[in-house]
């Protein structure tokens, strides 16, 4: 389900109230763009044979997006927001 502006302009508040100021890594922008949907992270555990196991606790996170050169950072909703409430991702 797609951010509503409501929860994007809070997102933006947070990160402005934790003193999140810094520019892309890469190219220095200082303009961003939260993206639009949550993203998920998948750990996966390694076995000893090579092969890996998928499956598990999932790592919610809010995409951040450079405007200028397309980097992405991605934000843990769970530390940032408090986003989404537990397992309804």
């Amino acid at each position: 389900m797609p951010f509503t502006l409501e929860q994007k302009n809070k997102l933006i508040d947070t990160l402005k109230a934790k003193g999140v100021r810094n520019g892309c890594p890469l190219c220095r922008n200082k303009e961003w763009v939260i993206g639009d949907e949550y993203v998920v992270l998948l750990p996966q555990e390694m076995l000893p044979d090579g092969g890996f196991v998928l499956g598990g606790p999932t790592i919610p996170v809010i995409p951040l997006l450079c405007k200028q050169c397309g980097y992405v950072a991605m934000l843990s909703s769970k530390i940032l927001a408090n986003l989404p409430p537990e397992g309804k991702v």
